[in-house]
């Protein structure tokens, strides 16, 4: 038996924004702003081709997340329809849920707490952030009028932007974004999202908790199997859908995975520390000899292979596998009680 929950990024979008004097503003985008595009219709149909037997869930903050679980579900069944993006003679047959945001475990919209902490993190490696990119701060308000600041999140959004105009649709873009500055860009932005899921120098336990809902939540879901497992009777569970139960995903956004990874103290182990579109962990519950065990698995880009990620699991041995109870056990300092109570909401 093995039972699988996958998260993976969203495909190819287009920009979510621009920047005063941007030369690209008025360039005709495939998509509305932030929407996924044909090129990540079929990048994740793709995944979707590798992806079978599911049971589907999608949390819906941004449509292209949705988009992307559609065009997965042409790759997983590809005989619905001709196979063309989109598909409405397979998208209302191929259900794609939904949770409203007050119970979506992928997004808590506000959280006190965690700004408060994050100011302090950020302002803990103030310093040595500005040294190695100060130079960046004053060439980006010097060439857009954009005031970037550490605790924003506009490195990445800059980068984002002019790596979507120069890297993939090939647009002209101003001269100061030389191959160095786009080097350094990306680097701005792997850092902020690493503060942002706790993972900055040194990582911080309590910010990755205040991101720990979504493991949560699938740990719970295989309690709840493996309960059904031994007693179909279960009080509160429901075995009824639980029982015959293989596969859940939620098609989300970078910060979601990243997030993900950081639970499991396995963000370092991201290939360049970045996460592609399409990116996709898969964590699997596997029964061996009666014991439970876990299985995690890795696609880093669009690309690439399954390949198995479970060795870089904070606290599970160097192997394929974990055993369920040590999984668990070493999850506890990075699942939160109560969220909500937790990031001063009442």
């Amino acid at each position: 038996m093995n039972n699988d929950s996958f998260v993976w990024r969203h495909g190819d979008r287009t920009p979510v924004w621009d920047y005063p004097g941007d030369p690209n503003a008025n360039y005709s985008w495939p998509a509305g702003p932030g929407e996924l595009t044909p090129r990540g219709a079929v990048q994740h149909k793709r995944l979707g081709r590798i992806l079978r037997n599911i049971s589907f869930c999608a949390p819906p903050l941004f449509q292209r997340a949705i988009s992307s679980a559609q065009a997965d579900m042409s790759g997983f069944f590809p005989n619905l329809g001709n196979g063309s993006l989109p598909e409405p003679s397979y998208r209302g047959r191929i259900p794609i849920h939904t949770f409203p945001v007050k119970t979506d475990p992928a997004f808590v919209p506000s959280c006190p707490n965690y700004d408060i902490k994050q100011q302090e993190y950020i302002d803990s490696m103030r310093p040595e952030v500005m040294r190695k990119f100060g130079h960046l701060i004053d060439l980006i308000y010097t060439k857009t009028g954009l005031n970037v600041t550490l605790n924003s999140f506009d490195p990445y959004n800059i980068y984002d932007l002019l790596h979507i105009q120069r890297d993939i649709y090939h647009l002209t873009v101003p001269d100061w974004v030389t191959p160095q500055v786009m080097y350094d860009l990306k680097q701005f932005s792997i850092w902020r999202i690493s503060t942002m899921v706790g993972f900055g120098s040194p990582p911080s336990t309590e910010i990755i908790r205040f991101k720990g809902e979504m493991l949560k939540e699938i740990l719970q879901r295989f309690e709840d199997k493996l309960a059904c497992l031994q007693n179909p009777q279960t009080p509160d569970a429901n075995c009824s859908f639980l029982g015959p139960l293989k596969f859940y995903a939620y098609s989300s956004h970078d910060t979601t995975v990243c997030s993900v990874l950081a639970s499991l103290g396995s963000y370092p182990a991201i290939p360049g520390h970045y996460t592609h579109y399409t990116i996709c962990v898969v964590l699997e519950l596997w029964m061996r000899d009666g014991i439970p065990y876990i299985k995690i698995k890795l696609r880093p880009t669009q690309w690439g292979q399954f390949h198995i990620f479970t060795q870089f699991t904070t606290g599970c041995p160097s192997d394929e596998f974990c055993d369920f109870q040590t999984f668990k056990n070493r999850s506890l300092p990075y699942l939160p009680r109560n969220v909500k109570l937790e990031c001063g909401l009442g």
